[in-house]
Formats: C-alpha cells, structure tokens, sequence
C-alpha cells in the first residue's frame, strides 16, 4: 500500500482589525478634551466593539464610536440589562498628547509593550486566575490608541494598537483550508451547541470551550462551557467517564474570511497554551495521569481544534421557531482551525504534532509523554522563570501609506455641522482657560445666563459682543431706535447696509442687533424687542395710556425671564423703570454710563429684607437661599473685618446720590447735547468692564450678595490677604476666583486714571428705597404712571422732600 502524505502545514496567519471611526468619537473626544481632561495625558479607559460574521466584502472591523467612552462598569450594567447585545468588546486606554511633537516623540514600541504585559502579567497571575478565566473578554481582547486632536484644524492625527502575544512562537495550520463544521458535529448537535450558546451570559460569548464526549455506549454529546468551568477539577473528573472526547476552544471569530482566524485568537491561543502548562505543573489533583491525558486529549489529539464560530446573537431570535435554516447558515459560515506547535519532541512527526503517539490512552507511554510535555511547555516555564514577556505585536497599518506601520490623519472639518464647529470653535478660548489659569470657572454658569440689554446702540453692541466671547447663549435687546447713516462706524453689530431704509423704512436696532450675533454665533439664542421704555418726566397722553401699559408689562415680563439686567441707555431717566421692576425682583443689574472722556460701571445692590413676605417669596431668593440666609453671619464677619467691605444687599444703585427725582433731561437741548458725544474708545472700555464684572460676580460664591470693598485705600490690604477671605475661618470671600469685584469703576481716559469707590445704598433712593418699591409692589401700573407725568410724586415716596427745606438740610448735616 503507497504510503500517505500528510496534509501540509503553513504558518497561521490572522485577519488583522480595521480601525472604523465614527465621527462622533472625534466630536467626544474634542468635548471630553476641552471641558475635562484640558492638559492632562493621563490614559483614558475606553472601549471598541467588534461582530463575528463572514462577510467577503468588508474587512475586519473594530468599531469606535462616541459610545467608545463608556466605562467596564456601565457596559457591564447594560449588558445585564439587554442580555441580547451581539456586540463583542475589546477594552483599553486612549492617550491624548497635547502636541504633535509629543505625538511624534513617544516610543511606540515601549507603548504596545507595556500594554502586552498587562495581558501577559493577567494570565500568569495566580491571584487573578479566577477572575480572567470568569472574564477572558475583558483580559485577552484588548484596545489602544494615540491620538494628537489639533482642536483649531479639527484634524485628528491617530495610532491604534491592538496588543497581541506572539505566544507560542511557531503555530501551523495543518492542511490548507479550514475544516468545515460537518466533518465534526451532525446538524442536532450544532442546534445544541447554539442553544447552549444563548444561556452564556454576553461576556462568555467571545471565548468558550465546546467539548464532544463519546459516552460507553457509544452515544455522543455536546456541551458549552466557560472557561471557569473548564478548568475545575470537576470538570476534569467528568471526562474521565466518557469513552473518548474532544475539545474545541470555540471563540467569535471576526475574521471576514474564512482562510484565516480573526486576530482575536492570538491572545486566546496564548492563554490556553499557558493555562495548560501552568496545570501541567499542578501537583494538588489527586489522579496526575488523568492531568496529562487531558492535555493530550485537549493540544494533541491529534491537534488542538480551534472553532471559529461566525453568528451573532441576533441572528438566533428565531431558533426555536426556523432551527433548520439557522444551523445551516451557521454551518456554511463557520469552520474548524486544526492547529499545531512549532515545538519539536521526541514523539512529534515531522508535521511538528504528537500524532505519532496512540489515541487509545490505556496504550499511552506516560514517562515518555510527560517528559515530551515538559520540554514542550519549556519555554513558557523559561519565560515565567526570567520574568520576560514574550513578542508583543499589534499596531495597525496604514493604508493610505502602502499599509505600512504609520500613524493616520482625520480631517472632521467637513464631516462636521457647522453650526457645530462654530459653537466649539467659539468656546474654544473660554475651554482653555480651565487648562491652567481658572481650572475651577463654571462656564456652564456663564453659558445658561439669560442676559437682557436695555439698549442696542453703541454700549449695546460692545456688551452684547463680549458676552457672546464668554460664552453667554441668551441675549435680549430692548430698544426703539432706528439704524442711522452716522451708527455703523461706532455701533459694531451694525454695517452701512443696515443704515439703509427697505421700501422707506428704516430697520430698528434691536431687530438688527439680534440678527447679527446669529451671524455671529449660529447658536446663540438672541431677541430683538422694539419697545419704549416709560420714563419720569415723561408724561403721557390719556390716549397712549394702555399702549403705554402693555410696554411696562412687557418690560416686567422680559425682566422676570432674564437673569442679568444690563442698563446702557442714553437718558438718565429711562433707567428708572428697569432699575426700579428689578431691584424689586431682586434681579442684578449693571449698569453703564459714559460721558465725554469719562465712563461708569456699576452694580447695583440687592435690596432684600428678612422679615418681609414678599422678599422671601420672590424667584431669586427661593433659588439662592443658602446665601441670602447667610447675610447675617456675613454682616458680622463685614463689620469685624479689617477691610471696609459692603455686603451685596447694602451696595446702591445708579439714582443712590441724587436727592432730586429724575425728569425730563432732553427738554431745550441742543443737537451735540441730545447725541452722546463721547470718545470713540470709551464704549469699548466700558463694555468691556461691564463684562468682565458679569462674569466676576456670577463666578463668585454670593453672586449678587459679593461684597466690595467701601475704602478704596484697603484694595492693597486686601491683595496682601490673597483676595479670599477676611480671616481663616470666615465665610466671607472678597474676590471671586477671577478677582475683585467693586461697586462703581469710574474712569478719566483724559488723566489715564481710575477709581473703584463704593457706596452704600441711599434709604431716599428713588429708584432702589423700601418706600418706592413697596408702592410700585402695591400700585403697580398706576404708580408708574403718576410718575410719568410728575417725577416729584417720587420725591414725596422716597421721602426726599426734607432734604430740599435749607433749614432741614443744614440740620441734617
């Protein structure tokens, strides 16, 4: 009879991943970078999931995502809670740099190194034996990236690894092709084996053990079985029953072909060899021999069987009802690996396998068997012995580069929305900031602050632009004014096209304003409202008295529905009404003035009492209790202090030195005298402190509440205090975290000078005294309009009037 040769053997190759980046990993990742980890280059714990299907067409995907982000313990949790997720996990660590060079510079080779060992180190460890065999996923399959996000270009620069052991050094595969699935199971225990499949929990569908026994009487059986079973003593004792059997180390294979295995049996084959040569040394089981056949039976008899299984969990909703159709697809998908080892021993052939040695194990030579064993596991006992790692292997090539071993660029600009890039683009500066200068800013704060601008001309539009820098998406302008030739120049949100009338007429300031910030900032939520605001002095025809009253109701309801009240009108006098409906809602106002080559930024002070009803019921006070019921305790700290300081409630508002009511200020004026005539600069400057000190008292504790200092003399104590507090265990903080924060800023550009005084609040106030706002509370609309036609009435409310009396006035001084 001719002699029989034996299948060739050739080196087992594996299917490589494909990285596949969703653009939404990117857009994360850009979030996760400017509002958290800011220059941190600490790794990040991530996740890539993968399918195990056939699919010629396609490569071996991993897939990256914004889900990418979720932690071990929130897919764990989902995975309890949707026990039908056909989604296989590889679980690693991103690394961001902060720059290309960094990028560039880092040691690679060390990088997939270091993550090679957390692989190799988990198998090899006795007090985690237990816990990777419960968890081979989380373990073998492992994910790691590099990434340098330029955040201006919105290009990513990337590397993905997927780390492997190239443990044992030499493994074939016997024959040419894979074995098909009928050749080993019949199309019932293929059905067995799927339902078997569906009762493992997700985490043990990735790697499992399927084992074929041939009971005495000559029937066969299939089980599934994870690892943590395979591996007991219990299991080991079962099989000793069975005539004969056969073991399939049975993983999800992604491989979309099925003359290679996917590359998640590297790290598989690694761990079972490793498991067999950590149990070959075993000495603690009470039938040694039984040891040794089991792995003969399981490596070489006469090859280890890998079962490279290709359906998704998905697919099998319907096995109870079409089982037929389901095992045969399984059938023509899947296949069988017969592997072999490198090692040569005595009893190997030439095809580098222990097929010489007789199945029948009564008739097995142990001492020879044992003795091939411990030369056959000899390197891996060489490698635990010198605490060395085997070969890691894994970085991706890139196909753009001739696959060769390169990092690759994504360029998102045009994957992106861009109304999306604006936004982020926009609070690109306001991130970095978080960085390293105020890591502790609350820029949500900031952001969710309802801002409404009485005014849209030139303070207005200076404002409204540096709110919109720091990041402020809600802004209100209040304004009855039409667009001039002469406003463009000096009005920004305005340009000469807006200056010019649409079928004859002209366009409103507001209207105009608000529509450019949306130029501006496609995000930003802005309303232009074209309304006139009621003004002392004023006085109004009985005709235009309800036309009126909708204006002051509007007003009132646009003031409730905003958060911060900015005052930046020509006139004195139409500050009165919105100073007045706010300090009554107990909202902040900054207000604005400007003369020639002067300026003035204020805020006003909250006017709040304790004892009063309607104090304690308002908005304001319910959602910023904490820090109203600490004025007490802070009036205290204030009076002890070393620093003349006034509480946030004492502060006055812009009618607080007058002791005349305001009136009609335009009457028998002159047209340089009814225009603001300041220096062109000027607006500039002073929006900008206005700003500034939103932003400084929103980031304080108090907010509102935040003190000033009254003398300005203490500013240079108060530096050499830090700027905190007035004493280690005080409550009361003088600056917030981007510095202090006075009443008044009154500058004189003509003398490059500037001062910081503060005020308390005058109790004859016009505007912002007990008496006037407790008969606005109870009047109403009919109060205001008695003002309207004489201010004086306001004088006889605030109790002015004795200061008018010489006699008086000489008394009170």
């Amino acid at each position: 009879m001719a002699e029989v040769t034996p299948p060739k053997r050739i080196l087992l190759q594996f299917a490589t991943f494909s990285s596949m980046i969703d653009p939404s990993f990117w857009h994360s990742l850009s979030k996760l970078k400017l509002n958290q980890i800011g220059l941190d280059e600490s790794p990040i714990d991530v996740s890539v999931t993968f399918h195990s299907e056939l699919n010629l067409s396609l490569p071996c995907f991993a897939n990256i995502d914004f889900n990418s982000f979720m932690t071990y313990d929130s897919i764990k949790s989902m995975r309890l809670s949707k026990p039908t997720d056909d989604n296989h996990y590889m679980f690693g660590q991103l690394i961001i740099f902060n720059t290309m060079e960094r990028f560039a510079k880092e040691d690679k080779r060390n990088l997939i190194i270091e993550h090679g060992k957390i692989i190799w180190n988990s198998i090899l460890s006795d007090d985690l034996k237990s816990t990777v065999d419960s968890n081979l996923e989380q373990y073998l399959s492992r994910f790691l990236m590099i990434t340098f996000p330029n955040l201006k270009r919105y290009t990513n620069t990337y590397w993905c690894a997927f780390p492997a052991l190239n443990f044992p050094s030499r493994c074939f595969q016997y024959g040419h092709t894979a074995d098909e699935l009928e050749s080993h199971f019949t199309d019932s225990q293929l059905l067995t084996i799927l339902y078997e499949f569906c009762r493992l929990p997700p985490s043990d569908r990735l790697y499992y053990v399927i084992i074929r026994r041939t009971e005495m009487d000559s029937s066969e059986t299939v089980t599934v079985k994870s690892y943590n079973e395979f591996w007991s003593y219990e299991n080991i004792d079962l099989l000793k029953t069975a005539r004969q059997y056969k073991v399939y180390f049975a993983f999800s294979d992604p491989s979309p072909t099925s003359s290679y295995p996917g590359w998640p049996l590297r790290n598989y084959i690694a761990y079972i060899y490793v498991r067999m040569a950590q149990l070959f040394k075993r000495s603690d089981y009470h039938d040694y021999n039984h040891i040794v056949r089991f792995i003969f039976n399981s490596l070489f008899s006469p090859v280890m069987n890998i079962f490279s299984s290709r359906i998704r969990y998905t697919q099998l909703s319907g096995l109870s009802t079409n089982p037929d159709s389901i095992v045969q697809s399984y059938r023509s998908q899947s296949s069988i690996f017969r592997i072999i080892f490198g090692k040569e021993t005595s009893v190997t052939n030439q095809d580098g396998f222990l097929s010489t040695m007789p199945h029948d194990e009564a008739s097995l030579d142990m001492d020879r068997l044992k003795n091939d064993l411990k030369s056959f596991f000899s390197q891996t006992y060489e490698l635990i012995e010198n605490g060395t790692i085997p070969p890691i292997v894994g970085w991706e090539r890139s196909p753009e580069n001739d696959n060769r071993l390169l990092p690759r660029t994504v360029d998102c600009s045009q994957q992106m929305d861009p109304a999306v890039i604006a936004h982020d683009a926009i609070h690109l500066n306001l991130k970095l900031m978080k960085w390293r200068l105020v890591p502790k800013i609350d820029l949500d704060l900031i952001h969710n602050t309802r801002c409404l601008l009485f005014g849209a001309g030139t303070l207005g539009c200076n404002v409204a632009r540096s709110l919109m820098a720091w990041g402020v998406s809600t802004i209100t302008f209040v304004d009855n004014g039409q667009i001039s030739y002469s406003n463009p120049v000096r009005q920004t949100l305005f340009t000469h096209e807006d200056s010019i009338p649409v079928d004859g007429k002209p366009k409103m300031k507001a209207q105009i304003a608000a529509n450019a910030l949306k130029l501006i900032n496609p995000s930003v939520q802005s309303e232009g409202i074209v309304l006139s605001v009621p003004m002392p002095g004023h006085s109004v025809e009985l005709y235009r008295q309800e036309e009126v009253e909708k204006d002051f109701e509007r007003i009132k309801q646009l003031i409730q529905s905003h958060d911060v009240i900015f005052l930046l009108m020509d006139t004195r006098e139409s500050r009165w009404l919105p100073t007045l409906i706010a300090a009554s809602m107990h909202k902040t106002i900054i207000n604005v003035a400007l003369g020639f080559d002067t300026y003035l930024v204020q805020r006003h002070g909250i006017r709040f009492r304790p004892d009063n009803e309607y104090d304690l019921n308002s908005e304001v006070y319910k959602r910023n209790q904490t820090n109203f019921d600490q004025l007490p305790q802070l009036k205290t700290e204030s009076d002890t202090s070393s620093i003349q300081l006034l509480l946030g409630n004492e502060l006055g508002c812009y009618y607080c030195n007058d002791i005349f009511a305001p009136g009609n200020s335009t009457l028998d004026r002159t047209l340089d005298q009814q225009c603001t005539v300041t220096r062109p600069g000027l607006s500039m400057i002073a929006s900008g402190y206005a700003v500034e000190m939103f932003a400084s008292l929103l980031q304080h504790s108090l907010q509102s509440l935040a003190p000033a200092i009254s003398n300005v003399d203490d500013e240079r104590d108060a530096f050499a205090l830090g700027g905190y507090s007035v004493g280690s265990n005080s409550i009361l903080e003088i600056d917030s975290i981007l510095g202090t924060i006075p009443h008044h800023i009154r500058g004189f550009v003509s003398r490059s000078k500037q001062i910081t005084p503060s005020l308390r609040a005058f109790d004859n106030c016009t505007a912002c005294s007990f008496p006037v706002i407790d008969r606005f509370r109870s009047d109403g609309f009919r109060f205001i309009i008695q003002v309207l036609d004489d201010s004086a009435i306001l004088e006889d409310v605030a109790g002015l009037k004795r200061f008018h009396d010489v006699d008086e006035l000489e008394e009170f001084e």
